[in-house]
């Protein structure tokens, strides 16, 4: 997986993103970052 650095990087971003907004897009981001996994997406809290 050579675009684990690239995708570990816009994660981290979301993160801050969302630390200082308080508007967590965990569905969308989390849907983008582990593909099209939606099993994992039901498990983050909300």
């Amino acid at each position: 997986m050579l675009t684990a650095i690239s995708d570990r990087a816009d994660f981290l971003a979301w993160v801050r993103a969302g630390l200082y907004e308080r508007n967590w897009p965990w569905t969308t981001a989390t849907r983008r970052y582990v593909g099209h996994s939606s099993s994992a997406t039901s498990q983050l809290p909300s």
